[in-house]
């Protein structure tokens, strides 16, 4: 199987000269999408771009990547396109970096703290993985050297786009303003890559963006707004007191009729008084 395995890597690299390439895009979820290129030159014969689209298709059914056919002004090949939810999860996908041995436990690496989450990505690239040749067997020096000796003249180039503020890189083109970082490499195995973000927590980033005037104009507002609704409570206490005792007494009035408090009896004695005959004087 090693033999036929070298065979096919020799008649894939005798053909012209090999490249891929890897795109990684950080989302400002920490998702990840991110394409593998892999392309063999133009102006050699070698296997169609067909069979190398079917090849690349079952390889990555597992990781339910898309496969087309890719091409630029110099090489033809494949691209499988995928994403995942968490950028931890690249952890899980050997086509970025070999994390079975003790050596590459990861690939991303998380630290948490109060104010931002650290994440540090550092591997080396799995070319070999790439190109579909499997894992370099340590453990046979003849294989390595031969394997060695076909790539010598391999290129393989390395973009990370990170929406975040980066920490420390050691990218071969940085461009900060864009958040664009990338590795031209030559042969393999790979150069090693490094590159570490912070993410800011929600309330931190209110905290550090905001000034201590900010804080001050902040606490200015809340103290009027309660002076404002303290006033407002307190007109409108006072508005109910005044209109339950808004209602006057008035005092009776001089020119107003007594009221008449004579008993039945008085009145009788008035009538007969006025009904008294006085004696004739003339009889």
């Amino acid at each position: 199987m090693k033999r036929i395995l070298l065979l096919a890597l020799t008649l894939f690299i005798l053909t012209g000269c090999v490249f891929t390439e890897s795109e990684f895009t950080i989302n400002k979820d920490n998702s990840v999408d991110f394409r593998f290129m892999k392309g063999i030159d133009k102006s050699q014969d070698g296997e169609k771009t067909e069979d190398m689209v079917k090849e690349d298709s079952l390889r990555y059914v597992p990781y339910n990547f898309s496969v087309k056919a890719w091409e630029n002004d110099k090489y033809r090949g494949t691209e499988s396109i995928g994403k995942v939810q968490n950028i931890l999860e690249l952890n899980k996908l050997p086509m970025v970096a070999d994390t079975s041995s003790t050596n590459q436990p990861s690939v991303v690496r998380k630290e948490e703290t109060s104010t931002h989450d650290l994440y540090t990505i550092s591997y080396l690239p799995n070319v070999m993985e790439l190109i579909g040749g499997g894992q370099i067997e340590e453990d046979n020096e003849e294989y390595k050297d031969i394997m060695a000796a076909m790539l010598a003249t391999f290129e393989h180039k390395i973009t990370w786009k990170v929406p975040f503020k980066v920490i420390a890189t050691n990218a071969s083109t940085k461009n900060d303003s864009l958040g664009v970082y990338t590795w031209d490499i030559k042969g393999a195995p790979a150069d090693s890559i490094y590159l570490q973000y912070e993410v800011p927590k929600k309330l931190a980033i209110f905290g550090r963006k905001s000034s201590p005037l900010t804080w001050i104009i902040i606490g200015l507002v809340v103290v009027v707004l309660a002076l404002m609704f303290f006033n407002m409570f307190k007109k409108s206490a006072s508005k109910g007191v005044i209109s339950e005792s808004s209602t006057p007494i008035v005092p009776a009035s001089p020119e107003d009729p007594p009221v008449d408090n004579q008993t039945p009896e008085s009145g009788n004695m008035e009538e007969d008084s006025q009904q008294t005959d006085f004696p004739d004087e003339t009889s």
